[in-house]
């Protein structure tokens, strides 16, 4: 049987479902898909899991504010595709940037960026003088006169 000649409608698309030989016809399958959504719930993800270039192109064409109702299982698409390809795909600096460099870093909490950074790296970035002015604000002279002899009674 050569699903190339099968007519696209709501009977044939689970055979059409595995087509892929001419692109123009895949993309017909693509179209008659989204369009009849609805009906077709089921058959979505295969969309990105065996035509995801043609369905890319496909909604490129496409006006996708009509697409508004279509309701794609997200969490089964990154299971079939898996975060790691997703992430690869997307670019983490995209990603990063979606999500806002402020929330990633609350998210992991401060400390933990901090040690992940290093103390001395961290000091290192922002000058041994800045780094002194910073922590001079939060100790009394006398503090930071103990602190002065307990480094250099060392030397």
């Amino acid at each position: 049987m050569d699903l190339g000649e099968l007519p696209i409608n709501l009977a044939t698309i689970p055979l059409l479902m595995v087509y892929e030989d001419r692109k123009e016809r895949e993309k017909e399958i693509i179209r008659f898909v989204i369009e009849h959504y609805d009906e077709l719930r089921k058959y979505g993800n295969f969309l990105f899991t065996l035509h995801i270039r043609a369905l890319k192109e496909v909604l490129k064409e496409m006006d996708l504010s009509n697409l508004r109702g279509l309701e794609l299982d997200v969490p089964e698409i990154i299971d079939l595709l898996g975060l790691d390809r997703i992430v690869e795909a997307a670019g983490k600096g995209k990603l990063i940037q979606k999500i806002g460099l402020k929330e990633v870093i609350e998210m992991e909490g401060e400390e933990k960026v901090i040690e992940m950074i290093g103390e001395d790296k961290l000091i290192e970035k922002i000058g041994p003088k800045k780094a002194f002015k910073i922590v001079s604000r939060y100790l009394s002279r006398g503090q930071i006169e103990e602190l002065l002899e307990e480094n250099t009674k060392g030397d």
